[in-house]
């Protein structure tokens, strides 16, 4: 155990008073980082580049509804939902991963068995 000054030793609350030092450093710096106006202005461009972006996506989405492929879309969508609602995806989806678990379960159990014989 190391020594301080008064040669007496160092105990772990002198640890544990480092460790709150240091938490409290980090959120120091992590608020002041967070106040900084750089923050504020990046967050403000972020914001504003979102905003045009969901503007030219809705104005995307509306000219693509007029085509017809994005009525096409519109139908399988459609349909996409009416499986969902009847369960049918559902079901699906439990038993494809029912057999993708089964499949890594027996994978994992020769594995197992294999480091098991070699010892």
């Amino acid at each position: 155990m190391e020594c301080d000054i008064d040669n007496r030793p160092q105990t772990t609350d002198d640890l544990k008073e480092e460790f709150r030092n240091l938490g409290g450093n980090l959120k120091d710096l992590l608020r002041t980082a967070w106040e900084r106006e750089e923050r504020k202005k990046a967050q403000a461009e972020v914001e504003a580049g979102l905003s045009e972006l969901i503007a030219a996506l809705s104005q995307i989405s509306k000219e693509l509804a007029e085509t017809p492929a994005g009525q096409r879309l519109r139908a399988e969508a459609k349909g996409l939902q009416a499986r969902v609602q009847s369960g049918e995806v559902q079901e699906k989806v439990h038993s494809e991963l029912l057999e993708a678990l089964r499949k890594v379960n027996a994978d994992l159990r020769k594995v197992s068995d294999r480091w098991g014989s070699r010892e």
